[in-house]
């Protein structure tokens, strides 16, 4: 179904495999005495575009590490390879396209993964794999994330593929900025990727759950939302009520009696500074309706991982029952938090759009203003005109009544 669409998607993508062109991957094995992260069950590093298909089957170096002893055994885990999007637009990996196609075909992804990481609006979806031999009983489930693409969160794609029988998930993560060098928001000190790492290595009891990567995604884009929103669109808006001075709420409490914003300056001032004025809140406006977008997103996919899993709870292994309960608690979690931020910046919203009521009602009395100004200057222009006229009529009155008696002098 996807395969007319994904052709044309591959066909435009644009594939770059220069000697500064990496990627980057992160594995971990969940063995049945893994309660923290060590240099035996989880491995980091980079890989030229050469040495993916060495790493995609594990041979070498790369092959997975054995259990430390007799009764420990392997519940599973993941293996995901990090790529940077080389560029905003069209899609571009910073691998060639017969690596990209290795890595699909090998990690079992799902063939909506191009298609969905050319949304700029974001998407989520699943694909459930049945056992040929058996219809009923489901051998891999695949899952996609996009996010609503913003530059200040992140605009990455996870891909992945899990095997109920062996608990491994392969996955592909891939995005602006999501290795280090990438073009990041100058606000975040770590790439996205390290950021990520640290969510993944802080609960290895969860890392063969078929959620985890997807749980850990949603946790990081939610996080950097919740900042930038609470934090800085926050501060722009109290800026702006400030520079308004209309309103003495919440932090302006202390900011003593309002001012009139226009005061006795020239007319020519208050219009460049209203023309400021408009620029900035028009800014902040985008800002807040592309933030009201994402978190939007963002609830509804958490939303769409609840229902998941409760789809997948009953093909997982007795193994995993406290790593479910945990995952479902960090997704309760998720749920009240992307809604409250979908909340908080639908409030956001109509308070600047109250504030540009304001804004109107100032740029109406600038224009009352300039308008009364030309009234006087009009008034003043006529009675000048008017004198004009009394004193060319007195002019021609005093020329008609001495002319005759000039001629006849003359003559």
């Amino acid at each position: 179904m996807f395969q007319v669409s994904r052709s044309d998607v591959l066909n435009n993508t644009v594939w770059t495999t220069s000697s500064s062109d990496k990627v980057e991957y992160f594995e971990a094995w969940k063995f049945s005495d893994t309660h923290r992260p060590t240099e035996h069950n989880n491995r980091h590093g980079f890989l030229n575009d050469s040495e993916i298909e060495e790493w995609l089957f594990q041979s070498g170096v790369h092959a997975p590490p054995k259990p430390t002893s007799p009764v420990t055994t392997l519940e599973g885990g993941f293996r995901l390879i990090v790529c940077e999007r080389v560029a905003y637009r069209p899609l571009s990996f910073s691998m060639s396209k017969e690596s990209f196609l290795k890595v699909e075909e090998r990690f079992h992804l799902p063939p909506a993964t191009l298609l969905s990481f050319s949304l700029d609006t974001g998407g989520f979806s699943r694909y459930m794999t049945y056992d040929s031999a058996n219809s009923s009983k489901v051998k891999r489930i695949g899952i996609v994330i996009k996010a609503a693409q913003k530059y200040q969160v992140g605009n990455y794609g996870l891909s992945l593929s899990h095997k109920f029988s062996t608990g491994l998930t392969t996955a592909l993560l891939y995005g602006t900025g999501a290795m280090p060098g990438g073009v990041d928001y100058i606000k975040w000190q770590a790439c996205q990727s390290a950021q990520i790492f640290d969510l993944i290595k802080s609960a290895p009891t969860l890392w063969a759950h078929p959620l985890f990567l997807p749980t850990i995604l949603l946790h990081h884009s939610i996080r950097r939302a919740e900042l930038l929103c609470t934090v800085d669109l926050d501060d722009k808006l109290v800026g702006v009520q400030s520079r308004l001075s209309v309103s003495r709420a919440g932090r302006l409490s202390g900011n003593g009696p309002v001012e009139d914003v226009m005061g006795q300056k020239p007319i020519g001032q208050t219009r460049l500074n209203l023309h400021q004025l408009i620029a900035d809140m028009s800014t902040n406006m985008a800002d807040i309706i592309y933030f009201t977008r994402l978190s939007e997103w963002q609830r509804d996919c958490v939303e769409f991982l609840n229902r998941t899993l409760d789809e997948v709870s009953g093909f997982l292994s007795s193994s995993t029952i406290q790593a479910t309960r945990d995952i479902r608690e960090s997704i309760d979690y998720l749920i009240s938090t992307a809604r409250r931020l979908t909340i908080f910046n639908s409030k956001l919203k109509d308070i600047m759009e109250s504030d540009f009521s304001v804004l109107y009602s100032f740029i109406a009395q600038t224009d009352n203003r300039l308008n009364e100004k030309m009234t006087r200057l009009n008034a003043k222009m006529t009675a000048s005109n008017s004198r004009d006229s009394t004193a060319m009529k007195t002019l021609a009155f005093i020329t008609t009544l001495f002319l005759p008696g000039t001629f006849i002098a003359v003559s």
